[in-house]
C-alpha cells in the first residue's frame, strides 16, 4: 500500500472516531483561548526597565478585533534594548503570526528556524529591510486543555484532533521579541529571556480557569 493512501486512510479513521466521540459521547470540546490581563505585565524585569507602551496601528487593531497588544522598549543597565510584544486575543486568528506579518511590513527573511533560550523552545528569524538587520524570537503558550469526558473514545478523539488541527489552535498568548543589528547578540538575547520567562509563566498561570 502506497505512503499516500495510507495516510489517506489514518486521517479518515481520525475523523471518523472523532465523530463517534462527537455524537456518541457529547460534543467533543476544544480548546479555546483566553484574553490575558497583559496591561499588567511588569515593566520592570531584572536588570530591564521598560518604556511606554507604543501605540498600535489602527488599520491592525481592526484587523485583529479580538486582540490586546502590548508593545514596549526595554532597556538594560548598559544601554541594549529590545522590543517586547505580547499579544492575546479570544480568537486564535486574531494572535498574528510573526513570520507573515513582519514580510508584510516589508521585512525579507533570510534565515529562519527554532532554538532553545532559558529552556523556552521559540521561533528564530533574522530579517533584513534596505540594509538593517534585525533579529526576531517569538513563541505562542497559554494552552488550557478543555475538561474532557473519561471514556477512553473521548480521550483518543482528542489525541488525535490535537495532532491534526494547528499547532496553536487555542493558544492564549503570543510573545514576540526583536532586537536590531547592534543588539541581537545571543548573550544580550539570554539574559533578556531569562528573566522574561518566569514573568510570562506567571502571567499563564494567574490566566488558568478555575476548576
Amino acid at each position: 500500500m502506497r505512503y499516500s493512501q495510507i495516510c489517506t486512510n489514518v486521517c479518515c479513521i481520525a475523523v471518523l472516531l472523532a465523530f463517534a466521540a462527537d455524537y456518541g459521547f457529547g460534543k467533543l470540546p476544544v480548546p479555546q483561548p483566553r484574553r490575558l490581563p497583559i496591561e499588567g505585565f511588569p515593566t520592570s524585569i531584572g536588570t530591564w526597565q521598560a518604556g511606554p507602551i507604543l501605540a498600535v496601528d489602527d488599520d491592525v487593531q481592526a484587523k485583529l478585533p479580538t486582540a490586546k497588544i502590548i508593545e514596549r522598549v526595554y532597556t538594560d543597565d548598559l544601554d541594549h534594548s529590545i522590543d517586547l510584544t505580547l499579544v492575546t486575543a479570544k480568537d486564535s486568528l486574531d494572535i498574528h503570526d510573526p513570520s507573515i506579518c513582519l514580510p508584510g511590513q516589508g521585512w525579507k527573511i533570510v534565515t529562519s528556524g527554532t532554538a532553545q533560550y532559558s529552556r523556552q523552545s521559540v521561533h528564530t528569524m533574522t530579517l533584513n529591510q534596505d540594509g538593517d538587520t534585525m533579529k526576531v524570537i517569538y513563541w505562542w503558550t497559554g494552552y488550557y486543555p478543555p475538561k474532557l469526558s473519561s471514556h477512553p473514545w473521548v480521550q483518543a478523539a482528542s489525541r488525535l484532533r490535537t495532532r491534526i488541527v494547528h499547532s496553536r489552535d487555542g493558544e492564549s498568548l503570543m510573545v514576540r521579541i526583536l532586537s536590531n543589528s547592534d543588539d541581537n547578540n545571543d548573550a544580550v538575547i539570554n539574559d533578556f529571556t531569562s528573566q522574561l520567562i518566569p514573568q510570562v509563566d506567571k502571567l499563564v498561570a494567574e490566566g488558568r480557569p478555575s476548576t
